[in-house]
C-alpha cells in the first residue's frame, strides 16, 4: 500500500493519506516514508461559482 501512495503523490493526485483499522504504526511510518517527498496536491484555481458533482460536472454561475 505505501508503495501505491507513494506513487500516487509522486503523480500529484494525493490530499492526504493513511491508514484504516488494521493499520499498524508499521503501515503508517512506511506510507508517511512514501509520501514524504512530494509535496499535496494543489487545489486548481477556478472561477468563484456553485461546483456540484455527480456523474457530470454542474457549474452554477
Amino acid at each position: 500500500m505505501a508503495a501505491v501512495l507513494g506513487e500516487f503523490a509522486a503523480n500529484g493526485w494525493l490530499n492526504m493519506a493513511g491508514g484504516c483499522c488494521g493499520s499498524t504504526p508499521a503501515h503508517i511510518a512506511a506510507i508517511a516514508g512514501a509520501v514524504r517527498p512530494f509535496p499535496p496536491r494543489g487545489l486548481p484555481r477556478q472561477p468563484p461559482a456553485m461546483h456540484l458533482s455527480g456523474l457530470e460536472t454542474l457549474v452554477i454561475t
